[in-house]
């Protein structure tokens, strides 16, 4: 399965005002009762679609080795909104040192939820609920990534190369 995104019906301003309706929509009704929300606040795209959605107060949290820029443009986005947003620091060991309790959480599926083991003690009982933008990450297909469709025989391919990155990665999709 994949997203058909030539959409003959809608264009322009009201694709994009489609979008933001059904997006504010789906956030808010899955916001509706009485819990204490959480976000895990990346300034990407993905959570900040979340944040901008949102009718209801969410907790902002950002976790990183370092507050680097990633950290300084979600704060940015959580003052906008008028919501606190907290800083968790990840020692350079997190993975190895979570690694069984990793593996014991989610076998076989992707690693990527790892990074919030151990976060409880930080959050506390400040939310109920904690919500993250992996699921618009998912659906956009990493849209937002340095990739490309190579070309063979003289034909574009479906699947997509990662382009080479010029310097460090670091500093090209977070400083």
């Amino acid at each position: 399965w994949s997203i058909k995104y030539g959409n003959k019906f809608l264009k322009g301003d009201k694709l994009i005002n489609e979008i933001a309706f059904s997006l504010k929509k789906s956030v808010n009704a899955h916001m509706s009762d009485e819990k204490k929300f959480g976000l895990f606040l990346s300034g990407g795209i993905d959570s900040r679609a979340i944040i901008a959605a949102s009718e209801k107060y969410i907790e902002c949290y950002t976790s990183g080795i370092k507050k680097n820029n990633e950290y300084k443009v979600a704060s940015d986005i959580a003052l906008v909104k008028r919501y606190n947003h907290n800083f968790i620091h990840r020692d350079l060991s997190f993975y190895n040192d979570n690694y069984i309790k990793a593996v014991k959480l989610a076998p076989m599926q992707i690693f990527t939820e790892a990074q919030f083991l151990e976060h409880k003690k930080f959050i506390g009982n400040k939310c109920d609920v904690m919500m993250t933008g992996l699921g618009l990450d998912i659906l956009l297909s990493g849209l937002y990534l340095n990739k490309e469709n190579p070309i063979y025989f003289g034909k574009k391919m479906l699947h997509n190369k990662m382009k080479k990155i010029k310097g460090n990665i670091i500093d090209y999709y977070i400083d």
